[in-house]
């Protein structure tokens, strides 16, 4: 999920720097489309947390689900 979050960030990192707005709408459509696919990928993650027996380790993985939704709130 981090590498979906990192590769969102780097297309909305190159919209501002181009000109062509066909390109630019382009750009977006690929974000939002990668965006709904995270959010997925954000489902399934805490379906497996809930598997997790271990307490300290299901609470370490919201954790890291916490900090991966807010990333994506950011980014949408």
């Amino acid at each position: 999920m981090s590498e979906e979050v990192g590769a969102i960030q780097s297309l909305l990192d190159r919209v501002p720097s181009t000109a062509d707005p066909v390109e630019r709408a382009s750009l977006m459509d690929e974000a939002e489309s990668r965006l709904r696919g995270a959010a997925g990928t954000k489902r399934s993650f805490k379906m497996e947390i809930r598997l997790v027996q271990d307490i300290n380790e299901r609470r370490r993985l919201e954790k890291r689900l916490q900090g991966m939704d807010q990333d994506l709130r950011t980014l949408k």
